[in-house]
Protein backbone atom coordinates (compact mmCIF):
# COMPACT_ATOMS: atom_id res chain seq x y z
CA UNK A 1 0.00 0.00 0.00
CA UNK A 2 1.27 3.46 -0.92
CA UNK A 3 2.29 5.60 2.04
CA UNK A 4 0.54 8.97 2.20
CA UNK A 5 2.46 12.07 3.18
CA UNK A 6 0.90 14.96 5.11
CA UNK A 7 1.57 17.28 2.15
CA UNK A 8 -0.34 15.09 -0.32
CA UNK A 9 -3.23 17.03 -1.92
CA UNK A 10 -6.82 15.81 -2.11
CA UNK A 11 -9.69 17.15 -4.21
CA UNK A 12 -12.98 18.05 -2.55
CA UNK A 13 -14.44 14.72 -3.68
CA UNK A 14 -11.48 12.78 -2.26
CA UNK A 15 -11.70 14.72 1.01
CA UNK A 16 -15.41 13.92 1.25
CA UNK A 17 -14.64 10.23 0.71
CA UNK A 18 -11.98 10.42 3.44
CA UNK A 19 -14.72 11.39 5.92
CA UNK A 20 -17.50 9.31 4.36
CA UNK A 21 -19.48 12.45 3.50
CA UNK A 22 -21.10 13.83 0.38
CA UNK A 23 -19.28 16.51 -1.60
CA UNK A 24 -22.09 18.90 -0.62
CA UNK A 25 -21.35 18.35 3.09
CA UNK A 26 -17.63 18.84 2.51
CA UNK A 27 -18.30 22.15 0.73
CA UNK A 28 -20.60 23.39 3.49
CA UNK A 29 -18.01 22.65 6.15
CA UNK A 30 -15.36 24.45 4.09
CA UNK A 31 -17.60 27.46 3.41
CA UNK A 32 -18.29 27.83 7.14
CA UNK A 33 -14.53 27.94 7.73
CA UNK A 34 -14.52 24.78 9.87
CA UNK A 35 -11.73 23.14 7.88
CA UNK A 36 -8.64 24.69 6.36
CA UNK A 37 -7.94 24.23 2.68
CA UNK A 38 -5.80 25.51 -0.17
CA UNK A 39 -7.37 27.46 -3.04
CA UNK A 40 -5.59 27.82 -6.36
CA UNK A 41 -6.59 30.32 -9.06
CA UNK A 42 -9.59 31.42 -6.97
CA UNK A 43 -11.48 28.19 -7.72
CA UNK A 44 -9.51 24.96 -7.36
CA UNK A 45 -9.88 23.65 -3.79
CA UNK A 46 -7.42 21.15 -2.35
CA UNK A 47 -6.85 19.73 1.12
CA UNK A 48 -3.62 18.35 2.53
CA UNK A 49 -3.73 15.07 4.42
CA UNK A 50 -2.56 17.01 7.48
CA UNK A 51 -5.57 19.37 7.22
CA UNK A 52 -7.95 16.41 6.96
CA UNK A 53 -6.33 14.64 9.92
CA UNK A 54 -6.39 17.82 12.02
CA UNK A 55 -10.10 18.31 11.37
CA UNK A 56 -10.84 14.68 12.14
CA UNK A 57 -8.91 14.79 15.42
CA UNK A 58 -10.53 18.07 16.48
CA UNK A 59 -14.04 16.76 15.79
CA UNK A 60 -13.64 13.16 16.86
CA UNK A 61 -16.69 11.82 18.70
CA UNK A 62 -16.70 8.51 20.55
CA UNK A 63 -18.42 5.79 18.53
CA UNK A 64 -18.24 4.27 15.11
CA UNK A 65 -17.46 6.15 11.91
CA UNK A 66 -21.12 5.74 10.93
CA UNK A 67 -22.12 7.52 14.15
CA UNK A 68 -19.58 10.26 13.42
CA UNK A 69 -21.04 10.76 9.94
CA UNK A 70 -24.61 10.90 11.25
CA UNK A 71 -23.60 13.29 14.05
CA UNK A 72 -21.90 15.64 11.59
CA UNK A 73 -24.87 15.66 9.22
CA UNK A 74 -27.33 16.31 12.06
CA UNK A 75 -25.28 19.29 13.21
CA UNK A 76 -25.23 20.68 9.66
CA UNK A 77 -29.02 20.31 9.34
CA UNK A 78 -29.60 22.03 12.68
CA UNK A 79 -27.43 24.98 11.68
CA UNK A 80 -29.34 25.25 8.39
CA UNK A 81 -32.68 25.19 10.24
CA UNK A 82 -33.58 21.64 9.26
CA UNK A 83 -35.86 19.45 11.36
CA UNK A 84 -34.24 16.23 12.57
CA UNK A 85 -36.50 15.05 15.35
Amino acid sequence: MKEMKDEQLFSERQAAEFFGWSVFTMREIRKRGEIKCLVFNNKTVRYTLKQLKNYKEAHLVAGSSANQKAYSQINISKKEGGNNA
